[in-house]
């Protein structure tokens, strides 16, 4: 909130200032109106960029400085095109353009396209995919997963979401006595297999597309 109010008061500052340079003290309100503004735009902003990937924001990014470059050379070309240039007042036109369309043309490709290029295996073999399992609530409540990793037949790590606890605990907090002695019985099993040492089990708060639910056969 802090943060915000120095924003806000920065671009009133700044925006009153430069209109009052350029109008005088009539219109400088105007400044502060602009200002403010802005920095309502710039909030916005972060609040939108806060819900995308940092993949896809560094992927915009980067497309749009490329597209920026590829604008620039293809006004520098344009340069030496004699009927455009003897036009003097369309030549920012022009720039104002070329930047504008190939800009957006990077930032929208860049951030989409930033998915393809696995940047975390450049110069590495490829690793073989890990030994994992998640488990889901209803395989936890059934309690046979217990059983078998016990028995020493379960390799890898077992991962149990931090959504499926809630919803456990959630079960286990029911009004309906059947649900409630569900929910218990799966909190028990957890609490059984993370004190077994021999069991790899962790609960984590990251979602993976690539894992799948384990049931018993």
């Amino acid at each position: 909130m802090f943060a915000r109010f120095i924003l806000a008061l920065a671009c009133s500052v700044s925006t009153y200032f430069i209109v009052y340079s350029y109008y005088g003290a009539p219109k400088s309100w105007l400044g502060l109106a602009l200002g403010l503004v802005l920095a309502l735009l710039v909030i916005k902003i972060e609040q939108a960029l806060r819900k995308v990937p940092l993949g896809n924001i560094f992927g915009g990014v980067v497309g749009m400085m490329i597209g920026l470059l590829i604008a620039f050379m293809l006004a520098y070309g344009l340069s030496f095109v004699s009927n455009i240039m003897e036009r003097q007042q369309v030549v920012p036109w022009v720039y104002a353009l070329l930047t504008g369309v190939m800009g957006y043309m990077g930032l929208a490709l860049g951030a989409k396209k930033i998915d393809e290029l696995n940047l975390s295996g450049w110069g590495q073999q490829t690793a073989a995919p890990p030994d994992v399992r998640i488990l889901d609530t209803n395989v936890i409540i059934d309690g046979r997963i217990a059983d078998v990793a016990e028995a020493g037949f379960m390799q890898g790590t077992l991962i149990v979401p931090r959504f499926v606890l809630e919803e456990l605990q959630y079960i286990a907090d029911s009004s309906d006595s059947i649900k409630r002695t569900r929910g218990r019985r799966g909190l028990d099993v957890l609490n059984r297999m993370q004190k077994n040492t021999a069991i790899n089990i962790e609960i984590t708060d990251l979602d993976s597309p690539k894992l799948k639910p384990w049931m018993p056969s």
